[in-house]
């Protein structure tokens, strides 16, 4: 029950075998060095397989000469990155800041999923850093230009 709760507040919730893993031992510090430990995965590959994908599959019924890597194909890469990669702790921190430090998606910018993309990425490599460092950067980005 402890790895349970702890694994619901520390990434999306954990698997069976993740509970069981983590309740043997309960060790919550080894846990959090081991995800420290992890690469983060990016979202900007995974955008880019998305889009090529659809692109491909529309395509073959569509004219596809003005179709856009858009904000569909950023949730569809954000949910691959946070429910199939291991590094759910820098997800889940990248997710908490993103949705402090928020950019929307109704402006000019929601046919630009790259935008996204990037301004999200940022989180990812940067979610255990400093708070003012992140404020910081964030606030120079072209992408705060659409809060």
């Amino acid at each position: 029950m402890e790895a349970a709760r702890f694994l619901s507040h520390a990434s999306f919730g954990g698997n069976p075998p993740e509970i069981e893993a983590l309740a043997g031992d309960l060790n919550f510090e080894k846990w959090l060095k081991a995800q420290f430990s992890l690469a983060p995965t990016l979202v900007r590959p995974l955008i880019e397989e998305v889009f090529r994908t659809a692109k491909s599959v529309r395509s073959s019924e569509n004219d596809v000469s003005n179709y856009n890597n858009s904000d569909r194909h950023f949730q569809m890469a954000w949910w691959q990155a946070t429910v199939t990669r291991p590094d759910v702790l820098s997800q889940q921190m990248a997710l908490a800041l993103s949705e402090v430090l928020v950019i929307s998606c109704n402006s000019s910018i929601s046919d630009h999923g790259s935008v996204y993309t990037s301004y999200y990425d940022f989180f990812v490599r940067n979610g255990f850093g400093n708070y003012r460092d992140i404020l910081g950067e964030v606030s120079s980005t072209p992408q705060w230009a659409f809060i």
